[in-house]
């Protein structure tokens, strides 16, 4: 990590958002019949694969990173901070779920919508937490002393 660390997971937001509308994108035009199935099947368990991995290297970065540098320098963020945790959570088992049934809608048209379902049940508890990790991304932004964020900067980077 090279820049300003709450810059960099708060971009890191801006590529996970996109790889979600990509995979909502492939869903869409294979149950549009804009996309041959075959080749939707393919793209779909690439993405939602690429998709989960992110997300966890995402959250790995903040649950080994960030959540115990602000569990040591700031004890009034302990509450947003588990409440983020959870979050990452119930995101981890779904995006878990997506990809095991990208997995199986590779298979036959029943898997792909069990893709679609698990797809709904990730996307309303990704929209949820993108926004308010940002909420809280912003806040600590503005919180943060300069020889915090050098710490925080140091720390994400060893990870």
């Amino acid at each position: 990590m090279t820049r300003d660390p709450i810059a960099e997971l708060s971009h890191d937001h801006g590529r996970l958002s996109s790889l979600v509308l990509d995979v909502k994108g492939i869903l869409a035009r294979v149950s549009g019949e804009e996309l041959a199935f075959e080749e939707g099947a393919d793209a779909l368990l690439e993405n939602a694969e690429v998709l989960r991995e992110e997300l966890l290297l995402h959250f790995a970065l903040e649950e080994e990173g960030l959540f115990p540098f602000l569990e040591a320098h700031a004890a009034s963020l302990l509450p947003r901070v588990e409440a983020l945790r959870g979050q990452h959570d119930a995101i981890c088992t779904r995006a878990s779920e997506l990809a095991l049934a990208a997995t199986q809608s590779a298979r036959d048209r029943v898997g792909f919508a069990t893709c679609l379902a698990a797809f709904e049940r990730f996307e309303q508890l990704y929209a949820a937490h993108a926004k308010d990790e940002l909420a809280f991304l912003a806040d600590l932004d503005a919180a943060l002393a300069a020889d915090e964020r050098e710490r925080l900067r140091t720390l994400l980077a060893a990870l």
